[in-house]
């Protein structure tokens, strides 16, 4: 699912819209054409000249066109807000010009047009604005406007014809409009409030899943570094285990403790201290393998679980005092004060130093003791201790 949640809750709901907006290109064009047919008809059996027909059909059919070229167009694109109120512009003026030519064809009556033709087309333009409410109704102003170049000249054109029969008419014309735009309107804004409840829906179900992932996260990783815990050292250990134990091939874990934290954090404060491990994290991720897992234990204290060693003695030394060295940069924090730490950092290689996966952390943790009692700064192997 694409993460639609980025883009505001309004726009999503116009986008949601217009989507619902555009809909099948034949469909439409077939209904438009299919009016037209019939104004034809009534025009035609109304004895208007055939010039005047044929140019009416010719301007109706061209017009009922560039609307289904407009929808077939639309679904091509990739839909932005700016795109979308471009296109609603672009399908809401052809479909006007449909419309147009509906509305226009009760003043092609001649004089003495019987009252039956009259009431067909009110029949046929009022059928349009019924159905038109009903498909569009997420975009009201389209059948509104509708109505407004159909409707309402119809209704002008009766207005102009004072004698009683046309005046039922009217009036017919008239309350029709009142009660189904009414109604129409009513419909629409329970359609769009659908709309808007959906997306908020997706909302909250992106937001359970982000909670559920951040939650999930903090289970396995540390709030202030974002490294691996303890949990999930234990088992990416495993897994090295067990690969190790079928291709037998060797893996080392690094015990790392930084020297001098505690006098760094009783002189600038806990946020100092947080600010550099953030430093010391980041920089280890930078200097191990993309192979390997760095971890905060807690504290001050960092685990290095490195696979796939197999001159065990070279590469991991080669890795531990790039460590060391890149540690011992003096670290400027944000807050502008210049610090400096050192690692001890104690080697066990496996299945060398124990086939067990928390004595081989034993193992470490002691060699990084020796490593504080011999001058810090530095790196041993569990092998040494013997």
């Amino acid at each position: 699912m694409k993460n639609l949640t980025k883009i505001p809750l309004a726009d999503r709901v116009f986008l949601e819209r217009v989507r619902q907006y555009f809909g099948s290109a034949f469909g439409n064009v077939i209904a438009a054409l299919f009016g037209v047919f019939l104004i034809a008809l009534v025009l035609h059996s109304a004895k208007i000249s055939d010039e005047i027909l044929g140019l009416w059909v010719t301007s109706a059919v061209i017009f009922s066109i560039i609307v289904a070229l407009i929808e077939s167009r639309f679904k091509r694109i990739t839909l932005t807000v700016a795109k979308a109120r471009q296109w609603v512009t672009v399908r809401m003026f052809s479909g006007v010009l449909v419309g147009m030519t509906y509305g226009i064809s009760p003043f092609l009556f001649p004089d003495d047009v019987a009252i039956h033709h009259e009431m067909f087309i009110f029949i046929i333009l009022s059928a349009m604005i019924s159905v038109s409410s009903t498909g569009y109704s997420v975009m009201p102003i389209y059948y509104l406007i509708l109505n407004g170049v159909t409707m309402v000249p119809l209704t002008i054109y009766l207005f102009i014809r004072p004698d009683s029969f046309h005046n039922i008419l009217l009036a017919t014309a008239i309350l029709w409009q009142v009660f189904v735009l009414a109604k129409a309107l009513k419909a629409s804004k329970s359609t769009i409030n659908a709309i808007i409840l959906n997306e908020q829906l997706v909302d909250e179900i992106e937001e359970h899943k982000r909670t559920k992932e951040q939650l999930k996260r903090l289970a396995t990783h540390d709030a202030l570094t974002g490294l691996p815990n303890r949990e999930l050292l234990m088992d990416r250990l495993d897994v090295m285990a067990k690969k190790s134990n079928r291709s037998k091939n060797s893996f080392a874990v690094m015990f790392l403790d930084l020297d001098g934290f505690k006098g760094i954090n009783d002189t600038h404060g806990h946020k100092a201290g947080d600010l550099l491990l953030q430093e010391v994290a980041r920089r280890l991720k930078e200097l191990a393998r993309e192979s390997d897992t760095v971890v905060r234990l807690g504290g001050d204290e960092f685990i290095l679980a490195c696979s796939d060693i197999k001159d065990t003695q070279l590469e991991t030394s080669t890795l531990a005092q790039r460590f060391v060295d890149s540690l011992a940069i003096p670290v400027l924090l944000p807050c502008g004060i210049s610090v400096q730490v050192s690692a001890s950092i104690g080697i066990a290689i496996y299945p060398d130093d124990s086939s067990s996966v928390d004595d081989l952390l034993i193992a470490a943790d002691e060699a990084m003791y020796r490593v504080k009692v011999d001058g810090k700064n530095s790196f041993a192997y569990a092998s040494e201790s013997a």
